[in-house]
């Protein structure tokens, strides 16, 4: 598999190089980080350091003052150019295996033996006000060192092109196309790409940090063990967030399916992808010995007062969920400075407990998907009030209520429109002499 994109600097927002610490596949980088373009970075070594000239965000990872070669430098990442690095100036910079440089491809390359022959090869360039990536797999397109230079030379003829990391651990991600290439082994560093939104197009206009609680070795549950919360969070997070997508809004995820973070992690995954609100999802537990009686939702915000962005998100949310008819606990918004993530994450931030997995009744509903599919709705609803972001003009009725929703609609019972919203009283008296139900 090959891929390759070439990129007007002009539209490049942000570049980053993202440290791997957790040694994660790219797939979950691209969950939590969400770059509009990801490639492998610079070689590292077993021990998971990097080799080459390696700066961060104005942390030196990797330097050798003896040894200066040609690199690229950056602040923010639209000013991306050839430098000589180390480059104690700019923010950002890396070096790994030359392959041209100003202008002139470079007459030997060098590289250790381990890194040579035909491979999956990755490669960042530069042309004039244009920044490229290149990367392709193990197999059919692999490349020697020296062909990838041909093939640059011939597709592009660059100013400055490295060669990163290659083989197993090539990874790359697009998101205008879609391609993922994910590799056998994670990358101890990756280049993240953010582009900057296109005016007048609601896409990737804000970005939402959806937090499913805890982690699938909690032990939260139902007394009769037919209930838990982190599959229940996990659900609603995919629930969710696929609405939000659907109607423009980039999300991202504190955690994948199998992993633990802890509460300063998660709230970093928000910080770090500058999200325009923060939604951590649970269910409740009452505190007593087998079943109990508490039930309802509620939500938490760190504090007051009514009037502060996080309590105006967390009205949002509960306006619609009250309209799709979801019992709410009395008092429903409540306040606690004791809650890690609603307290360190920049964004607006709520704490949804939507039942309790300790009372029958609510695990009962719980454990509906129609019931989850009325929460994620009503959630991603009052998250798109938050922000301000309208409906499709051509909104449709969910898949489970087409059928009916036409027929009604051919009955001249209903109009038609805003399949969504909730029912007015005036609304419903007009259905009703349309039904015949008040003569």
């Amino acid at each position: 598999m090959r891929a390759e994109r070439v990129i007007p600097l002009q539209d490049v927002e942000r570049v980053r190089i993202y440290i791997n610490e957790g040694q994660l596949p790219l797939r979950d980088v691209v969950a939590q980080q969400a770059p509009d373009i990801a490639i492998t970075g610079v070689y590292y070594t077993s021990a998971w350091r990097p080799t080459c000239h390696l700066k961060a965000g104005g942390k030196v990872l990797a330097d050798d003052p003896s040894y200066q070669p040609p690199g690229l430098a950056w602040d923010r990442g639209p000013d991306i150019h050839q430098a000589t690095v180390p480059d104690h100036l700019a923010l950002n910079y890396l070096s790994c295996c030359l392959l041209t440089a100003s202008g002139a491809p470079e007459p030997k390359l060098y590289y250790n033996a381990d890194v040579g022959g035909a491979r999956g090869r990755a490669a960042v360039w530069l042309r004039g006000q244009e920044l490229g990536v290149y990367a392709c797999t193990d197999g059919a397109d692999a490349l020697t060192p020296e062909a990838l230079q041909a093939r640059l030379e011939e597709a592009y003829a660059p100013d400055t092109a490295i060669m990163l990391d290659g083989g197993s651990k090539v990874n790359y991600y697009d998101r205008a196309s879609g391609t993922l290439i994910q590799g056998n082994d994670p990358s101890q560093n990756l280049i993240l790409i953010y582009l900057k939104k296109k005016e007048g197009t609601p896409v990737d206009k804000f970005t939402v940090c959806l937090d499913p609680g805890h982690g699938p070795e909690t032990v939260n549950a139902s007394p009769d063990g037919t209930y838990r919360e982190s599959e229940f969070a996990w659900d609603m997070y995919g629930r969710i967030s696929a609405l939000l997508e659907e109607r423009g809004v980039n999300t991202v995820c504190t955690r994948t399916e199998d992993t633990k973070p802890s509460l300063t992690e998660r709230c970093a995954v928000s910080n770090s992808a500058g999200a325009d609100c923060f939604v951590s999802i649970h269910t409740n537990a009452e505190g007593v010995s087998g079943w109990g009686t508490a039930k309802g939702l509620e939500v938490y915000t760190s504090s007051g007062p009514d009037s502060a962005k996080r309590n105006v998100l967390a009205r949002d949310i509960l306006d619609r969920l009250e309209a799709e008819g979801v019992t709410l606990r009395s008092g429903p918004l409540k306040h606690s400075m004791e809650l890690t993530v609603l307290v360190k994450t920049n964004a607006p931030a709520v704490l949804i407990e939507y039942g309790f997995h300790t009372t029958q009744s609510d695990v009962t509903l719980l454990k509906d998907a129609s019931y989850r599919d009325k929460l994620a709705r009503a959630t991603a609803r009052g998250v798109c009030d938050f922000l301000g972001v309208e409906r499709p003009e051509a909104d449709e009725p969910d898949e489970w209520a087409s059928e009916e929703w036409e027929a009604a609609k051919k009955a001249g019972i209903m109009d038609g429109t805003r399949p969504h919203d909730p029912l007015t009283r005036q609304e419903a008296a007009v259905i009703l002499e349309r039904l015949g139900l008040l003569d």
